[in-house]
């Protein structure tokens, strides 16, 4: 097994994050979620909480992601309503941008639990609360909701900021956390709703995904002859992961997407290969994967590690 450490600091220079995938800017969430009301229980359902949740939902709104379930935060009534019968529920959120915003995810979670529906929670916090009261708070708000969820990542903004680079702008912060959620949360339901290449049984995800602790979520892609294995080392190298070892994860998704025309069963296995060295081979994992036209001839490979009980 290699040290995935040592590897980022002797591949990040060849690692170029213009490898990462063209950023849409965030947009605000619009009114009408009818049009996007579907019915299957396997289909994820989406809430949105404060002004980063919901510009996440508009930015999968505008991207068109299909198979999804996109819901509002309203009265408990209509939460529970809409989630009865769901498998699964994502919540997004930023724990900086609304004061009340811990809160509403949490009681939202806690329908979702008492629903029986599996519910990760993708929260994200801005570094400069270390060491400060308000990040004290912030660690038994997030403490608070990781009771009543499945599996809760939690995403740092200076991870966003280190992926993007030094003379990124904010906006283009914000716009790679979107495309990143999107990737996830479509990559999840396509793998599950659609009878495409290397489908997986909607358990199985849940298996991989029910662990205690805290999750990681990281994303890769490459172009060209060995962009299967290059892919995978750019999700191995992704910030995103922040400081997390692998090696104790308790499940590890993997979706690899790719052109139809050009998408290759080789090249998924040289992608899981490549990461099969940072991961331990007592982990459960699950591999789906998925066409994708936009990628123009790239890979991309999106990794989802849960159950990193020792992560903070």
């Amino acid at each position: 097994m290699i040290n995935r450490h040592q590897f980022v600091q002797s591949s990040m220079s060849v690692l170029a994050v213009s490898a990462l995938p063209s950023l849409i800017a965030a947009q605000l969430i619009p009114d009408d979620l009818e049009r996007w009301t579907v019915n299957d229980c396997c289909v994820p359902c989406i809430i949105g909480v404060g002004s980063a949740g919901c510009n996440a939902v508009a930015h999968m709104m505008a991207g068109n992601v299909q198979n999804v379930k996109f819901i509002g935060s309203n009265t408990e009534d209509d939460i529970r309503a809409a989630l009865e019968g769901s498998y699964f529920l994502f919540i997004i959120g930023d724990m900086s941008s609304d004061a009340r915003a811990a809160a509403e995810m949490a009681r939202i979670a806690h329908i979702g639990e008492s629903l029986g529906t599996l519910t990760v929670c993708i929260v994200t916090v801005p570094v400069d609360f270390d060491g400060s009261d308000d990040w004290e708070h912030a660690r038994g708000d997030l403490s608070t909701l990781q009771t009543h969820v499945n599996s809760l990542i939690v995403i740092r903004h200076e991870t966003l900021h280190q992926t993007i680079g030094k003379n990124g702008h904010q906006d283009d912060v914000y716009a790679l956390y979107n495309e990143v959620v999107k990737n996830v949360v479509s990559g999840i339901s396509t793998i599950i709703n659609v009878r495409d290449y290397v489908c997986v049984e909607a358990e199985d995800v849940r298996t991989s995904i029910d662990n205690p602790g805290l999750g990681v979520m990281a994303m890769g892609m490459a172009s060209g002859p060995e962009r299967g294995r290059l892919a995978a080392e750019q999700a191995i190298a992704c910030p995103l992961l922040q400081d997390a070892n692998l090696s104790d994860a308790l499940g590890i998704l993997v979706i690899i997407s790719g052109p139809k025309e050009t998408f290759r069963l080789s090249e998924i296995g040289l992608a899981m290969k490549t990461l099969s060295n940072f991961i331990s081979p007592d982990v459960h994992v699950i591999c789906g994967t998925s066409y994708d036209e936009t990628l123009n001839g790239s890979i991309r490979v999106i990794l989802l590690a849960t159950g990193l009980v020792g992560h903070s």
